[in-house]
């Protein structure tokens, strides 16, 4: 006798797991994830399932179409526009989909042992919400006990106010000579939307210093991979990093990394150690 299969919880068990591996791939990957667009996502993943169910294909057509479903649930879950990023997204998704299955099926056949008459289907509301719960304290727990947890920063300069997500760059040691105020490390495109101009100065351009002089900026002298090398250092009128209660005020000094340093999806600024 075939097991009768209802489409609502059924559709209902395929949105608890898609949900919950966007929170996970989200967390792992250090990327914002919004509750609107996991929902839709997590509804087009379940939907997949369901039509799969109702239209059953060969295993060949059924590995290409899931892989476009993945591919596809990432892109509106997460508006990845590049493609390298859109890639190790779908592979985060792929990996916390895997791993986001066989934990909620051990727990299913755990309580399966207490209640014997517990369908996976009727359990699936539980398993959403112990999801919700855990994407709601993951990040918090993740961000209190890791340096590279990515958090907000609000520059200030000359009056102009740019808000960014910076990482915490444990590598990043550098300090103005004088003051020994640490360093924050601005994207090159960050840097051109708060300097305007200012920032090819800020960057070294040669074509830049000899238009003009570099007035008002420190320099300092810093060890990388690829040797040593100067930057240019430019004092804000105010930066803050955190929000709410969280928010602190610092006295950073403002470095423009080169525009081939490549940062994580999102990140715009690597802020200092300590």
């Amino acid at each position: 006798m075939e097991p009768t299969v209802y489409l609502d919880e059924y559709f209902l068990v395929n949105f608890s797991l898609d949900a919950f591996s966007l929170w996970l791939a989200a967390l792992v990957g250090g990327v914002r994830c919004k509750a609107g667009r996991t929902a839709v996502s997590a509804s087009l993943g379940a939907l997949y399932a369901a039509l799969l169910l109702l239209f059953p294909l060969p295993l060949w057509a059924e590995y290409l179409t899931a892989t476009a479903a993945v591919f596809c649930m990432t892109r509106v879950a997460f508006a990845a526009k590049r493609i390298h990023s859109l890639f190790r997204l779908s592979f985060l998704v792929s990996c916390a989909s895997f791993l986001t299955g066989g934990i909620f099926t051990v727990l299913y056949r755990l309580a399966a042992g207490v209640f014997p008459r517990l369908s996976f289907a009727r359990f699936a509301p539980f398993l959403f919400l112990c999801g919700c719960g855990a994407a709601a304290l993951l990040p918090r727990c993740f961000a209190r006990f890791s340096a590279d947890a990515a958090r907000e920063v609000t520059v200030v300069w000359k009056g102009k106010t740019l808000t960014l997500r910076g990482l915490t760059d444990s590598g990043n040691l550098l300090r103005e000579p004088v003051s020994g105020a640490s360093v924050l490390f601005l994207c090159a495109d960050a840097a051109k939307r708060l300097f305007g101009e200012e920032a090819a100065l800020l960057s070294g351009e040669e074509s830049a210093l000899a238009a003009r002089p570099p007035a008002g900026l420190r320099i300092a002298c810093c060890v990388t991979a690829a040797g040593r090398s100067a930057v240019f250092l430019a004092r804000p009128d105010k930066i803050t990093v955190g929000k709410g209660r969280a928010l602190e005020e610092k006295n950073y000094y403002i470095a423009v990394l080169k525009s081939e340093t490549a940062l994580p999806e999102g990140i715009d600024c690597l802020l200092p150690a300590r």
